[in-house]
């Protein structure tokens, strides 16, 4: 069980500083110091490529030192990257993690048991399993925030805590495999390429509490108790799978292909969104075991890394595919990649079920058992949800007295700062100051793994205490979202039509809020496209959300514009009778909100109907995001 539980809390450590080198490759790199995504990209595959130095450096250091020194040094820096405050350290030491949990794979598939190699990559597809489940469990209990970025003494304790246990473990298993010589994988290790595309379809979907919130629409902490429920079938189904001596049959191993071709070909919703991630868990778990099943380590090979082993070889081709998997579905909202976004998660999928193909085609399977306890350690950390479901409670909206109501509209760069830093608590502290009742909220990320995988909507919402609508723009987990203290009572999400013309989709809200008092007041939230030199695009987008706002109604148009006052598209909604709350309340300055840390252009607004009036007009100054927030007081 030591070594079972050291290769999860491995795992553990390497999938979370993966989503933090992804973070500062996306937020840091390339919005922050704008560097191409071609140039991103270019550096992600070179230190994936170096992944396939594992060899060279288990050799380098020996069969005896090896597994403490990387995977230990991998504890180190998952340590290390939580205490450091510089982002350009902070993305150092990701790069530095990245590359430590590439050369701590095959060591696991290695050396999880002295003197059995044929043992070790059975425990090892275990262990990443229970990995899996334990970044979802941590990700869970901290509202689908990355450790990294959680604050007080819950998370300073899970931080020191994993680390101890971590240090235990590898002490115990460092010792008694200092008892017997490793195994050499053996046999066809092709199938070893399974396991990036696995990891991706994992991070991107079946584990991505935040992207099945959205898809399954239950509320959270019921999302995140069925992927817990789902991982611990699927270890389940590992575990029995590793005490067979028999080879699935190439055709059953067809039909698991095409099933999870099926799972993330469509995005799918409600119950069925729920089915497809229980079945992409169990298919990805019997895919795994039999890929060790055909590249099992030799019972009678000692323990000696060779440049020639071929497993790390594939296994780093693995990885490199999954790093290329996660770039062309994010940077296709940026730039063009040959491949559709849409096609990466069947992409992977076909991977996978080639991989299980052919590991079909191996020899004998050697019975390497898998103790039926390994399922125990799922099923604790099933508790973790099950008792944020027994205390959650929905957030309710609150009776209103009718005028005045204080709007905000606040562009929230997916939960960065202008510097880059995650600051989703920031942006909390600057709706707070204004206290709004009804807020628009631009650019949130409900999942998005370059983004962290954080449920930003759902988090504002318990940190707020304030009701949501969800309006997905670019993706079903990426849009624009609208808060109030009061009763939403009716409400449409619209896509724009040019779409098909930019790359990162723009959508609206059309809501109606009930302020009480007998008053109701129509909300329009929405999100330009950006460019200082695209109005032609923003015009036609400004007349699809003219197109919904009733000239005889009591309405506020909100929103990131992207556009100054005297452009072509502003022009068409001051033609259509809506007054600029900036000049109705009659603020002084220039009202920029722009860029935070330079503010020059004004190209956040709020829009109202001839009937209402304005005062108390506010630009927050604050770096929580790149653009300031923008608060007004309306009445009649």
């Amino acid at each position: 069980m030591a070594a079972l539980l050291l290769g999860a809390l491995t795992v553990l450590f390497g999938l979370q500083l993966l989503r933090m080198l992804f973070v500062g490759m996306a937020v840091y790199l390339s919005q922050v110091q704008d560097v191409s995504p071609m140039l991103v990209g270019g550096l992600g595959l070179v230190v994936f490529l170096c992944g396939f130095l594992a060899p060279v450096v288990h050799r380098a250091l020996g069969p005896r030192n090896a597994l403490p020194v990387v995977v230990g040094g991998l504890a180190l820096v998952w340590l290390a990257e939580k205490l450091v405050t510089s982002l350009a350290a902070d993305l150092g030491l990701s790069i530095a993690g990245a590359l430590l949990f590439l050369w701590s794979l095959p060591l696991l598939f290695r050396s999880l048991r002295p003197g059995a190699g044929h043992a070790s990559a059975a425990h090892a597809v275990v262990a990443v399993l229970l990995g899996l489940a334990a970044d979802t469990a941590v990700k869970g209990v901290f509202g689908t925030m990355e450790l990294s970025w959680a604050r007080g003494a819950a998370a300073s304790a899970v931080v020191w805590g994993l680390l101890v246990a971590h240090g235990v473990l590898l002490w115990r298993v460092w010792r008694e495999r200092s008892q017997g010589p490793d195994g050499a994988l053996s046999g066809s290790a092709v199938p070893y390429l399974a396991f990036g595309p696995a990891l991706a379809l994992q991070m991107l979907l079946f584990q991505n509490v935040a992207q099945q919130t959205v898809l399954i629409g239950w509320p959270q902490p019921a999302v995140y108790a069925w992927i817990l429920a789902s991982n611990l079938v699927a270890v389940a189904v590992a575990v029995e799978l590793t005490r067979r001596d028999r080879r699935a049959p190439r055709p059953l191993l067809a039909l698991l292909g095409a099933l999870l071709v099926a799972t993330v070909a469509s995005e799918w919703s409600g119950v069925l969104a729920a089915v497809a991630l229980t079945a992409g868990q169990i298919v990805i778990a019997a895919v795994l075991v039999s890929v060790v099943q055909s590249a099992r380590a030799s019972p009678d090979t000692p323990a000696r890394p060779r440049l020639g082993d071929r497993a790390p070889t594939w296994l780093g081709a693995g990885m490199v595919a999954m790093l290329a998997l996660l770039f062309i579905y994010y940077a296709s909202y940026s730039t063009g990649v040959p491949v559709p976004r849409e096609a990466v998660g069947p992409l992977a999928a076909v991977l996978i079920g080639l991989a299980a193909l052919r590991a079909g085609f191996a020899g004998r399977v050697v019975r390497a058992p898998v103790a039926r306890a390994a399922v125990v350690p799922a099923l604790l950390l099933l508790i973790l949800p099950l008792v944020h479901l027994a205390t959650w409670e929905d957030v309710a909206p609150t009776s209103g007295q009718g005028f005045p109501v204080r709007v905000m509209t606040y562009n929230v760069h997916q939960g960065f700062d202008v510097d880059g830093r995650h600051a989703v608590e920031r942006m909390a502290e600057v709706i707070e100051a204004e206290s709004p009742d009804i807020i628009a909220l631009q650019e949130v990320s409900r999942g998005w793994v370059v983004n962290g995988s954080v449920d930003m909507l759902v988090w504002l919402s318990r940190r707020l205490g304030m009701d949501y609508v969800w309006g997905p723009a670019a993706d079903s987990v990426w849009g624009n979202a609208l808060f109030s203290r009061f009763p939403i009572i009716a409400f449409e999400n619209h896509p724009m039509p040019n779409n098909d013309a930019i790359r990162l989709d723009r959508g609206f809200l059309a809501a109606q809020v009930d302020l009480g008092g007998g008053e109701v007041l129509d909300v329009v939230s929405t999100h330009f496209h950006a460019g200082s030199a695209d109005s032609a695009i923003r015009v036609p987008q400004a007349r699809a959300v003219l197109a919904v706002v009733d000239p005889g109604r009591t309405t506020v148009l909100i929103g990131d514009l992207n556009a100054p006052p005297g452009d072509p598209e502003m022009l068409l909604i001051e033609r259509a009778g809506l007054n600029d709350a900036f000049i109705v309340s009659g603020a002084s300055g220039d009202g920029f909100t722009y860029r935070a840390d330079r503010p020059r252009r004004r190209i956040d607004y709020v829009w109202l109907s001839p009937d209402l009036q304005a005062r108390d007009f506010s630009t927050h100054d604050s770096r929580a995001s790149d653009h300031f927030a923008v608060t007004v007081t309306i009445f009649r």
